[in-house]
This record gives C-alpha cells, sequence and structure tokens, in this order.
C-alpha cells in the first residue's frame, strides 16, 4: 500500500501537466472548432460543422492536402529507404569507422529546428547557395534553380532538408536491428553460397521488420509535425505550395485570427497523427508482452 502511494506522489505532477497541457488544451480547441470565434476577440456562439465543412473552400486547405500527401509519397518512402541504406553501411563498417558514421549520423537529429532551417535557407539560395554553386561549378547551370521562390520546386526542396533530418535518426534504429540479428544465420547462408544481397533480403530483412514498421510510424509523425522546420524554410509559401496542416493552421489563428477555423485545422492533423500514432502504440504494447 505503501509503495503504491509512494508511486502516485511521484506521478502526481507529470499527470497533473498532462490532464491540463495536453487532454485540456486538446478538448479546447475541440470546443473552439465549433463556435463562432472568427476575430480577435473570443466568441462561443456554437456553429456546429461549419468550420469543417467552411475548410473546402477555405484557400489553401487542398493544397496543404495535396503537399500532405506528396511528403507521404515521396518523402517517407525516400527516409525509410536511405535509413535503411545508412543502417546497412553502418553495420558493414568496423571499429572507429562504424563509430564516426554513428556519430555523424545523429548530428542531424540533435540540431534545433530553427538552426536547420537557417543551413538549409543557405544551402538552397539562387543565388550563392550550396547547391546551385556547385552545379555551377560542374557546367550544369541549367540545372540551378530557384528552391525556395519557386511553387514547383519548393516542396522538393523541404522534403530534402526533411530527409536529412530524420535519416540519420532512422540509420541508427535500423542499425540496431541488424544487430540482434543471429550471427549463425548470416554464416549459414554464407556457407551456402549466398551474396550479400541475397543475405540481407533473405535473411536479414524478415528479421528487422519491427524495426521498418517502427521506422514507417515514426518517420510519418515526424513528416507531419514539421512545423518548426518548414516554417522559417519557407513560411509556407510562395502562396500556398509548400503549406502543409500546420502551417495552415497558424496562418488562420494569427495571420486571419479565424481561431475557430484554425482549431478545426488543428483537429484534422490531430486525427491524422493519432492514426499513425494508435498502431505504433498497439505494436509496442504487444512487442512488451
Amino acid at each position: 500500500m505503501k509503495e503504491h502511494k509512494s508511486y502516485l506522489i511521484v506521478l502526481l505532477p507529470w499527470l497533473l501537466f498532462f490532464s491540463v497541457f495536453t487532454i485540456g488544451m486538446v478538448g479546447y480547441n475541440l470546443v473552439v472548432s465549433f463556435t463562432d470565434w472568427h476575430g480577435i476577440f473570443p466568441s462561443f456562439n456554437f456553429e456546429g460543422l461549419r468550420n469543417y465543412t467552411n475548410l473546402f473552400k477555405t484557400d489553401g486547405f487542398l493544397e496543404s492536402l495535396k503537399n500532405v500527401l506528396l511528403l507521404f509519397c515521396v518523402g517517407l518512402p525516400l527516409s525509410i529507404i536511405i535509413s535503411i541504406l545508412l543502417g546497412i553501411v553502418i553495420d558493414q563498417l568496423m571499429g572507429w569507422m562504424s563509430s564516426t558514421l554513428r556519430s555523424i549520423s545523429i548530428i542531424s537529429m540533435a540540431l534545433g529546428g530553427s538552426t536547420v532551417s537557417l543551413f538549409w535557407n543557405w544551402m538552397f539560395n539562387y543565388r550563392y547557395g550550396g547547391i546551385n554553386s556547385v552545379l555551377k561549378d560542374l557546367r550544369l547551370s541549367q540545372f540551378a534553380v530557384d528552391w525556395l521562390g519557386n511553387g514547383n520546386f519548393v516542396m522538393f526542396a523541404v522534403i530534402i532538408m526533411l530527409v536529412w533530418k530524420f535519416c540519420g535518426y532512422g540509420g541508427l534504429i535500423i542499425y540496431g536491428g541488424l544487430l540482434n540479428v543471429p550471427k549463425t544465420h548470416i554464416e549459414a547462408a554464407q556457407l551456402d553460397g549466398a551474396g550479400q544481397a541475397t543475405i540481407f533480403l533473405r535473411v536479414m530483412l524478415p528479421q528487422i521488420k519491427g524495426q521498418i514498421f517502427t521506422l514507417f510510424l515514426l518517420m510519418s509523425m515526424y513528416l507531419l509535425q514539421s512545423f518548426g522546420y518548414i516554417w522559417p524554410l519557407t513560411g509556407g509559401g510562395p502562396g500556398w505550395s509548400s503549406t502543409l496542416l500546420p502551417e495552415l493552421a497558424y496562418r488562420k489563428m494569427f495571420e486571419s485570427y479565424d481561431f475557430a477555423g484554425g482549431a478545426a485545422v488543428a483537429n484534422i492533423m490531430f486525427l491524422l497523427v493519432s492514426f499513425i500514432a494508435i498502431p505504433y502504440l498497439r505494436y509496442t504494447k504487444k512487442e512488451d508482452m
């Protein structure tokens, strides 16, 4: 009985914080999305689902959904593939080379959003940025484009930045899974004359499916919640061409003062994150049992 009381004392501050600033704020945001708060001053008259249905008539909403789809169809597979390749390279290296690459891989994940955005803002600069400078030095100036100023290219610039940000961490997840593959299985396959590609596809890959699934879910959540990287880099522009749901919610709330509409966008984003997070939580619970 005393042990239960001590656990409760330790957990109580966290439970209070979680209840107020997570459950409470999510609930408050849900309430606001059903009101007519469309100005600086709060208004809580009930409007039902009008704010949700009006989103389809709102500038930027369909563009945001298209950008989210592009992020998941291009950025997510690219992040997973590069993470798997990086994990394999780390696993194959020996000694100091492996430890050095592991250290380098985690640097991008450790950097803050503003630092990452400033770095890639310079890299994508049309006149003196790193990418276009290299292209010009290689006499490929015809491929130098205005990455951040051209709506046709800006989402690909965003994807490059986010893949660079997260794939190092993803590579370490894959590397951790490869470490748990029994060496005897690999040696048996080598004795049978299997090549490296066959060993990975037939022996190693089936045994790291859990890590790949975890990587898929984590990358999905990271990419969807990348406001802190995209906003300093592009501000959601030009126009709506790099706007995702978090940027749209920010614009509606703090630029247009449409707090009810912004809350509706935020709730849609919350649902999308929940669809990703719930399978991950169920999977981790199953692993613990």
